[in-house]
């Protein structure tokens, strides 16, 4: 916990994915590298918004 705001430091893309299956409710705000191990950010943005669209409110993907 950070400021009162629940954080999660994950290490790639299939460790958000777990993450995201065993929640509820929804993300406030997921910031992602744009490159990541096996499955880039856009991509997996892509994905997940297909999967789950209401997974997130806000999503920023950065440059590496």
């Amino acid at each position: 916990e950070v400021a009162g705001t629940d954080v999660a430091e994950l290490e790639d893309v299939e460790a958000l994915q777990a993450v995201s299956d065993a929640m509820t409710g929804a993300f406030d705000l997921i910031i992602s590298d744009v490159r990541m191990p096996r499955l880039g950010g856009r991509e997996f943005f892509e994905r997940l918004k297909a999967e789950r669209p209401d997974a997130a409110r806000r999503v920023v993907i950065r440059p590496a």
